[in-house]
């Protein structure tokens, strides 16, 4: 009995640092802090968004998909935030990578947030959009400073509560 235990508890050790590693991998993948993001060019050149035109402003920059329940939820709060905040000093730049527009149109108005800051890039994944910030598997949020570079990745409502109080 005491050798199940063990087995037990050591097989629960070797899943804990599987985890813990797997996740140190995902965060450490795609672009990091301190590195400039690159500009914001949709497949269908609607949207060229160069990030250091926003001279004063801080930018959120978000990428989501509707298929995507935690990257929609992080959206949803990250714009509520924004919204609560009434803030001039952090503009939001959101991407959906949605294949259909009509679903990205759709998820917005049923989220109740603005189009102003919302975009979709239609090619989804498979867009240079999508390459250029080293998305891989799955979605994240960067906050740029005033020139571009990256601040905080992942963000969350409360660390942009924390960042910019």
């Amino acid at each position: 009995m005491k050798l199940l235990k063990y087995i037990f508890v050591a097989f629960s050790m070797l899943l804990f640092i599987s985890f813990v590693g797997e996740e140190t991998a995902k965060s450490s993948k795609g672009l990091q802090r301190d590195n400039t993001a690159p500009e914001i060019v949709l497949s269908d050149l609607s949207v060229q968004l160069d990030l250091t035109n926003f001279e004063e402003q801080y930018v959120l920059v978000n990428f989501w998909a509707a298929y995507d329940a935690s990257s929609r939820a992080t959206n949803v709060s990250l714009w509520n935030e924004l919204k609560k905040m009434g803030t001039k000093d952090v503009a939001m730049v959101s991407v959906s990578f949605d294949d259909y527009p009509s679903i990205f149109e759709e998820t917005i108005k049923m989220d109740g947030i603005d189009l102003v800051s919302q975009f979709n890039e239609p090619q989804g994944e498979n867009s240079e959009l999508f390459k250029e910030y080293q998305l891989e598997k799955g979605f994240t949020s960067y906050l740029l400073n005033k020139s571009g570079r990256i601040v905080a990745k992942n963000v969350t409502a409360e660390d942009l509560r924390r960042i910019m109080n």
